[in-house]
């Protein structure tokens, strides 16, 4: 029996799910954003900054979905302080 793609698609995007409040509780977490991504509203990563307590929100204007590539040199610079501060 052939299961429907679309039943199937929902189930991974289900799995990549996660509630909020279990996120980020204890550890820190760096978020990355492009001002101009036109797949994840900012606002979401603005939700998110709110609600995980030790959080940093960094948004890159001219800047799409890639910020890794689109802004490679800020956006390395931005993980290595923050790795080297987590240490």
């Amino acid at each position: 029996m052939t299961q429907n793609p679309e039943i199937a698609n929902q189930k991974v995007i289900d799995g990549l799910c996660v509630n909020y409040h279990d996120v980020g509780q204890g550890e820190p977490m760096l978020i990355i954003h492009g001002r101009g991504d036109k797949v994840i509203p900012l606002a979401n990563s603005q939700t998110l900054h709110g609600l995980i307590p030790r959080s940093q929100l960094h948004s890159s204007g001219q800047c799409g979905h890639w910020t890794q590539v689109e802004r490679r040199d800020s956006f390395n610079r931005l993980v290595l302080d923050f790795v080297e501060a987590s240490d």
